[in-house]
Formats: structure tokens, sequence, C-alpha cells
């Protein structure tokens, strides 16, 4: 391709708006522009020569602002005017561009084929990592909630002994209240001692009859004479079982520990008390 054809390719090639245009080559090393990126591409009108080895370029078309325009598909020949032959003829030329689109095609699927496994071996690592993740949260869940469950369980622990404590504590207040408020009657002092002057007087009586030498066989005189006083010792008797006739007589004698003291050492002394001359005489 001579210059005129070149300069001729890189016009028909230009795109609406394109202002400037870059020769670019593929290498393993990636992708080399001519001018260099951050440099002011070639003139299209008129069509500025690059100063480049010979060699097959793509062309990458640009607007006033260095924007991306378009990039042609096919790669054109440039052969430096000072490596031009004498005896170069088109077909050779031709020939050479093939291989030269085939090497960049071979090279930019190539290229694409690692971009595609590098972005599947990215995702492949980020499902492991979210699978991972994913397990992490569910053990950490799981334990968290027997924890939950065991701190529940205990709680209603708890509360039904608090229960069952405060129901036996009011079964006690109720039972203590209903206590206070009927409490036990008192003793009645004067139905034991009416039950008890009878027995009093026949045991008496019996130990005056032993005394007068009678035998049992007389005859016993009935409850209403035992009752009645006949003489002094009887009057002491009644005198004594009359301290404690009543409630009230008791009550005042229960809480005077002196009178109660000398109440008890009077009955003492009537129980084991001699006769009476005049009743040994009798």
């Amino acid at each position: 391709m001579t210059i005129s054809e070149f300069t001729t390719e890189i016009e028909m090639n230009a795109p609406d708006g394109a202002t400037t245009y870059r020769l670019v080559t593929q290498t393993s090393a990636g992708m080399i522009y001519y001018p260099e990126k951050g440099h002011k591409g070639l003139c299209l009108k008129p069509v500025g020569l690059p100063v480049v080895p010979t060699g097959q370029y793509g062309v990458v078309y640009e607007d006033a602002a260095s924007n991306f325009k378009k990039m042609t598909e096919k790669a054109v020949s440039w052969v430096f005017p000072a490596d031009i032959p004498a005896k170069e003829t088109p077909k050779q030329i031709e020939t050479e561009s093939d291989d030269l689109r085939l090497s960049l095609e071979m090279e930019q699927t190539a290229a694409d084929a690692s971009t595609v496994r590098a972005r599947a071996a990215s995702l492949t690592d980020t499902l492991s990592l979210y699978r991972g993740f994913t397990a992490m949260m569910g053990t950490q869940s799981a334990h968290e909630l027997q924890v939950k469950n065991e701190q529940f369980a205990l709680l209603n622990q708890a509360c039904t002994k608090l229960l069952e404590t405060q129901v036996e504590l009011m079964d006690t207040f109720r039972q203590h209240a209903a206590s206070l408020r009927t409490p036990p009657p008192p003793p009645q002092w004067d139905k034991i001692v009416a039950a008890a002057a009878p027995a009093f007087a026949a045991m008496y009586v019996e130990t005056v009859n032993a005394i007068k030498g009678e035998g049992r066989k007389s005859k016993r005189p009935s409850t209403a004479d035992l009752l009645t006083p006949v003489d002094e010792k009887m009057g002491k008797l009644y005198e004594l079982l009359g301290n404690v006739a009543s409630n009230d007589r008791l009550e005042v004698l229960l809480k005077d520990p002196e009178k109660l003291q000398l109440w008890m050492k009077s009955v003492q002394s009537f129980m084991s008390g001699e006769p009476k001359a005049e009743d040994a005489t009798e």
C-alpha cells in the first residue's frame, strides 16, 4: 500500500464528527497506540502521516475532544517512506495485510477468552464466599435460637416456682387470718366445776364416813344433799370451788399468780387436812 492509498483508506473509513486518528497494534503487552494516549492524534484533513515503522495497524478515530468514535475492522498497511522497496508489488502487500489481520483476530479472540475465563473464576469465587457466609449465618442463627429456647425454659421454670411459692404463702396468710378472726373458745370452767363438784363432795363424804367408821353399805346421800353444806369443811369446799365457778372469777385468778398460788395451797391444805375433834366425836 502506497502512501496515497494509505491516506485514501484513512479518509474513506473516517466516521462523521471524527477529526483525528491513531494507529493501533496488538502485542503481548497489550494495545499500543501511535501517537500515545495523552497526546493529540493525527489530523484527518489533510491526513497526517504517522512516524511509525512499516507494518499492519488498526485505525482508531476520535473527535475534537479526543473521545473514541470508531475503530476499523480491517487493518491498514503502512510503509515507512524510507523502507519502500524498489520492486514491491501490491500482491505482496495484500498477503502481508491478510496475515496481520488473521494474527490480530487470533490475538483478540485469545484476549476475549482470557477475559471470560477471568470473569468466570471471579464469579465462582464470589459464589463460594456467599455460600460459606450463608452457612455460617445459618449456624449462628441456629445456635442463637437454641440459646433463646433455653433461656425461655429457665424463665418458665422460675415463674412457675415463683407462682407456686406465692400460692403457698397466700394460703398460709389465709389460714393465719382465719385463726386471728376466730380465736379458740376459752374453757368453760363453770361447767367443769359444776360437773366436778358432786365428785368432790362424794369423795369428801366417803372420807368422813371412813373416819367415823361407817361402811360403804350405809345409805349414800343424794347429790342435792352432797351439795348442801352441812358443816364448816363443806363450806370451805364450796368456797374454794366458788372462786372458779365463773369465767370472770377464773380469769381474775389466772391473771394473778399470787392468788392462784394461794388458792392451790388452800386446796392442798383442804385435801390433806385432819377432821375436827367434834367430827371425830360424832
